[in-house]
């Protein structure tokens, strides 16, 4: 439970991806302890923020990246 008053998740994830980086499930977990990074995104989209997926190839299957389009970085 986060302190009254503190950043939510996705504030923290939002902030995070205007600052052009990138994010994964594991860098969401080891940045903001969120084990939830899709629905944390699609709370985002739902507020009308464009975030891209793309899913990269590894040898166990496919990883989602998630980032801000650019027009919304400004």
């Amino acid at each position: 439970m986060r302190r009254k008053g503190a950043p939510s998740q996705n504030d923290k994830i939002l902030a995070y991806l205007k600052g052009g980086a990138t994010i994964t499930q594991d860098k969401a977990i080891e940045l903001f302890r969120c084990y939830r990074l899709p629905a944390r995104i699609k709370d985002l989209k739902n507020k009308g923020y464009n975030i891209i997926k793309a899913d990269i190839p590894d040898p166990f299957g496919t990883f989602a990246v998630y980032s801000l389009e650019e027009s919304e970085n400004a």
